[in-house]
């Protein structure tokens, strides 16, 4: 059963995600499974054939529970959780030392899991034209954008795959805006919908697991009812005069502290600018939706750096 799985299985896979104990089963060749480092085991299924593995490690050892996420070799991801008292441990020796601490998100693709949304969110910009877009948002991401939108007002599946494909390399989540048929095509990690994009709730049946946002404008009824409805997270702009939506209506920036106990991250659009962006930090808003301060910036890498540290 083990070879089956390595050899016909973990080949097609995108995301393999074994427990520490089914990771060491997988990679074991002639060692023992207790002996064999979780880097190494994830770097072996790898070389199987699949793009990202995720152990998960509610069976070490340890007071917290500590979930990585590898690609290219390397660790993409990490998020960890305090364990809850008297939960399971497996006892293995103190060798295995911890991975550098980042955030992971997760992306579910059939049931709902718990999404960590904190940072900078990078909205596409509509004026350019492709290849252009692609290497913006190469830069955004090396920057450490922690979320991606795709805006277009003209549907292009092609260009949308690009991005996703760009965006998984760097273990980013790309939502798709206003269009949940898209969304689903390009197999992204979800959909952003304003008022007048559809039912929310009807939304979220067709999401499944991915992410679904909700613009909420200026209204702390319409978070609300998002929330009620299944959003993952609600927006409120526009924050500040926005280049982009000069009309749009204007939210004052204590909606984030009204709703923060919606439970859900909080995220700011329209007008923001690394000089505003700690006003909206300091009020609650976990997520910095930004398109121009970004993609016009004359080092969008940088840029996006300077967005990640306010939060930090």
């Amino acid at each position: 059963m083990i070879g089956a799985l390595r050899e016909l299985i973990v080949p097609q896979c995108t995301v393999v995600t074994p427990n520490s104990l089914e990771a060491r089963r997988l990679a074991a060749s002639g060692v023992h499974e207790d002996e064999i480092e979780l880097a190494e085991c994830a770097r072996r299924l790898l070389q199987l054939g699949c793009e990202y593995v995720l152990v998960t490690g509610t069976h070490e050892a340890g007071v917290e529970v500590v979930n990585t996420l590898y690609a290219g070799g390397a660790v993409v991801r990490e998020d960890r959780w305090q364990r809850l008292p008297g939960s399971y441990r497996r006892r293995l020796p103190s060798r295995h030392g911890p991975a550098p601490s980042r955030p992971l998100f997760l992306g579910a693709r059939g049931r709902r899991q718990e999404v960590k949304l904190r940072g900078l969110y990078a909205i596409t910009p509509e004026a350019a034209e492709s290849v252009a877009l692609l290497a913006m948002l190469q830069d955004a991401l090396e920057g450490g954008a922690a979320l991606v939108q795709y805006r277009r007002k003209k549907r292009d599946v092609l260009e949308a795959k690009e991005v996703v494909r760009l965006a998984r390399r760097h273990g980013v989540p790309v939502i798709v805006n206003d269009d949940i048929e898209l969304a689903l095509e390009v197999s992204a990690d979800g959909a952003h919908l304003g008022r007048e994009d559809g039912d929310l709730r009807a939304a979220r049946a067709r999401l499944a697991g991915r992410i679904l946002g909700a613009s909420c404008y200026d209204r702390l009824e319409l978070a609300q009812a998002a929330v009620a409805a299944g959003a993952d997270y609600v927006a409120f702009g526009s924050v500040f005069a926005s280049p982009t939506k000069p009309g749009a209506a204007r939210a004052a920036h204590s909606l984030f502290t009204k709703a923060r106990n919606l439970g859900v991250p909080l995220a700011a659009i329209g007008g923001i600018t690394l000089e505003n962006a700690p006003r909206l930090i300091s009020a609650g808003a976990d997520l910095l939706a930004v398109i121009s301060d970004l993609f016009e910036a004359p080092d969008i890498s940088l840029r996006a750096r300077q967005y990640g540290k306010l939060f930090t």
